[in-house]
């Protein structure tokens, strides 16, 4: 809870952006809370750049070329409405999904990561600052 805490008050603050993996909290915000409140889903194939990720990355791009017929072999419901992975997420539950995220304040966090982050001195756009933050890894976090 402390942490819990103490990481939102750096996301209200700023702080976040002194360090490292700090900043991959924009990374974050931009691709799995956006995600949650468009799709439904933490992460959804229509939204994923292969070209991020250098390993996993050709297994995604060929997943999404084929994802109909991979999807329904795996008991995905792809697009469509009924029980299932990958399904539609009715309107009504996109709203109350939107509504949880409003009345517990997380859009007004990621307003702040957003503000703060796009007033770092390398920041050019969103595009170009996401794949440098979420690129980033000098190997020092595990020290």
């Amino acid at each position: 809870l402390l942490i819990s805490i103490l990481r939102q008050i750096s996301q209200e603050l700023g702080y976040f952006t002194q360090s490292e993996k700090g900043r991959q909290q924009f990374a974050v915000e931009q691709v799995v809370g956006k995600s949650i409140v468009t799709t439904g889903y933490c992460v959804h194939p229509d939204i994923v750049q292969p070209d991020l990720h250098p390993e996993q990355g050709p297994i995604w791009r060929w997943y999404i070329e084929n994802i109909d017929e991979v999807s329904a072999k795996l008991g995905a419901n792809y697009h469509k409405e009924g029980p299932g992975a990958l399904r539609t997420i009715s309107k009504e539950n996109m709203d109350e999904i939107n509504k949880i995220f409003e009345a517990t304040g997380a859009f007004k966090l990621f307003d702040s990561i957003e503000k703060h982050s796009r007033a770092q001195k390398n920041y050019v756009n969103d595009e170009q600052y996401f794949k440098e933050v979420y690129s980033q890894n000098n190997q020092s976090h595990n020290r």
